[in-house]
């Protein structure tokens, strides 16, 4: 419990506050669009928002000094992520003109974005 008073203590919170701001002003931009049209894409985004802001959190706590100190989870995860990188190659959904997404369902998800935490 102390660890996690400590943790919050040295939160930014001028960041969190940002962060926080710039997702309101989108999803009331999203909400002023579909009040029109009605289709979902305010109540996806702001699924997707919970879930990242969630990840967000979970990813504070983690001390970047696992991550020196432990360079195979670094490199585990670098050739992962080439793996998935290869994978779209052989198995990707074209979007767009491009074949750089992975389908699942009615959800498109592009491994290029993983790579950019990887790397």
């Amino acid at each position: 419990m102390l660890s996690i008073l400590n943790h919050l203590k040295k939160f930014d919170w001028l960041l969190m506050a940002a962060v926080f701001i710039l997702c309101a002003i989108s999803l009331l931009t999203l909400r002023g669009i579909d009040l029109g049209g009605g289709s979902n894409h305010f109540w996806r985004q702001l699924i997707f928002l919970l879930i990242s802001l969630g990840g967000m959190v979970i990813v504070s706590f983690l001390e970047a000094r696992v991550l020196k100190d432990k360079p195979a989870v670094l490199v585990g995860l670098y050739f992962f992520v080439v793996l998935v990188l290869v994978g779209v190659l052989l198995s990707g959904s074209k979007i767009r003109g491009s074949i750089s997404w992975f389908s699942v369902g009615s959800l498109n998800f592009e491994p290029v974005e993983l790579a950019k935490l990887a790397v």
